[in-house]
């Protein structure tokens, strides 16, 4: 499964798009500790505000791509795809679907791979590396 985002840190410089591609085991883990969780009332609108009346109402991950449910609507899932459907109860959100201000709603999460810590920890190295340069030429420059 692959997930395409563009993030921005707050209070950094590091805007960046990235592409990461999840196992089926690691993509069914997800979804069973989503549920574990009680996250299924949590929503947010385009992952920035938190929005009530959103709910995923049914969860699975897909075995079989032409016998699946998603089949019966065209979405094309691969197998180990997380499917979800979710019940829409707030009218303004309802409303900004039907009318294009939202082209699509997609569960919330916090996933982190090995690229993105190692493009941290350089992140944090440059820092360091910068005040020790500091430091340095300040002690050069007593």
């Amino acid at each position: 499964m692959g997930s395409y985002r563009y993030d921005h840190y707050a209070g950094s410089v590091y805007d960046y798009e990235y592409n990461i591609k999840f196992s089926k085991e690691t993509v069914n883990k997800a979804a069973r500790l989503y549920l574990k969780k009680l996250n299924n009332n949590n929503a947010t609108l385009e992952h920035k505000t938190e929005v009530e009346g959103v709910s995923v109402v049914e969860s699975w991950t897909v075995d079989n791509p032409k016998i699946d449910k998603t089949a019966l609507y065209d979405l094309n899932a691969v197998e180990g795809a997380w499917a979800v459907i979710m019940s829409i109860d707030n009218d303004k959100v309802w409303e900004e679907i039907k009318n294009g201000t939202y082209l699509g709603i997609s569960v919330e999460g916090y996933f982190s791979d090995k690229l993105e810590m190692s493009l941290q920890i350089a992140k944090e190295q440059e820092l360091i590396d910068k005040i020790k340069s500091i430091i340095t030429n300040a002690e050069i420059n007593k």
